[in-house]
């Protein structure tokens, strides 16, 4: 499992190379004026936003976050199998 470091590790270089990516088709002759411009409009988003993910907006999606929600979900997930008390066939629910 990747840690919270190398997962932005991860995203950063990736933002990195799809950089490079847009600068090698810059540098290619035979584009029109439009592409160009949007192809430099990317390249400056590239290089001046930070790359990450969020919940529309609220708050920040990282692996800590997505950890710790596991952490927290995986106890009440396993509460809930073993107090199962739906009806099975042949079976009688148990009365508390």
């Amino acid at each position: 499992m990747c840690d919270k470091r190398n997962f932005n590790l991860v995203l950063s270089n990736q933002s990195k190379r799809t950089a490079l990516l847009v600068h090698d088709l810059l540098d290619e002759d035979g584009h029109s004026s439009e592409v160009l411009q949007e192809l430099e409009t990317f390249s400056l988003a590239l290089l001046h936003r930070k790359v990450n993910f969020s919940a529309a907006g609220f708050f920040d999606m990282n692996l800590k976050l997505v950890s710790r929600m596991a952490s927290v979900m995986a106890p009440v997930i396993l509460f809930l199998i073993q107090n199962d008390n739906r009806p099975r066939a042949g079976r009688r629910p148990r009365l508390s």
